[in-house]
C-alpha cells in the first residue's frame, strides 16, 4: 500500500506498507520519504504519528522499518519516535550494490490499552 500526504495540492511525503510482513499484525514501513523543504519541521513526526493511530484503530500490533547504515539523520528521527534498534545489521542487496540495513522496531498501543 502506498499513501501519498498532500497539502495545497503538493505531495509533501509517502509512505510504502506492506501488511502483515512477518505475522499477522505486523507492518512493514518499506519506504517514507518526506520533501526535502519540509524535513527539521516537524512534518514527518505528525505523519507518523497519525500514522501509528490509525493502524492502532486498524489493530495493527507493530511496525518494522530498516534504515541503511550511516543515514544517521534517519537513525536519529526513527530513535526519536521510539523505534528500538535491533542489535547488528544485515546485508541487503540495493540495485546492485551490497549495503548494511539496520532494523527498528516498534509496538504500536491498541485503542484503550496502554
Amino acid at each position: 500500500m502506498i499513501l501519498g500526504v498532500y497539502r495545497n495540492r503538493r505531495l509533501h511525503a509517502f509512505i510504502e506498507l506492506i501488511k502483515d510482513r512477518h505475522r499477522t499484525g505486523e507492518w512493514l514501513v518499506a519506504l517514507f520519504m518526506v520533501d526535502l523543504e519540509d524535513r527539521g519541521l516537524g512534518f514527518g513526526k505528525r505523519i507518523i504519528l497519525l500514522l501509528e493511530t490509525h493502524l492502532a484503530s486498524l489493530r495493527v500490533s507493530s511496525l518494522l522499518l530498516g534504515v541503511v547504515e550511516g543515514n544517521e539523520l534517519a537513525t536519529a528521527f526513527w530513535t526519536r519516535m521510539n523505534y528500538t534498534p535491533a542489535a547488528g545489521a544485515q546485508e541487503q542487496v540495493v540495485g546492485n550494490a551490497p549495503v548494511r540495513v539496520r532494523s527498528f522496531y516498534k509496538e504500536i498501543p491498541l485503542p484503550g490499552k496502554s
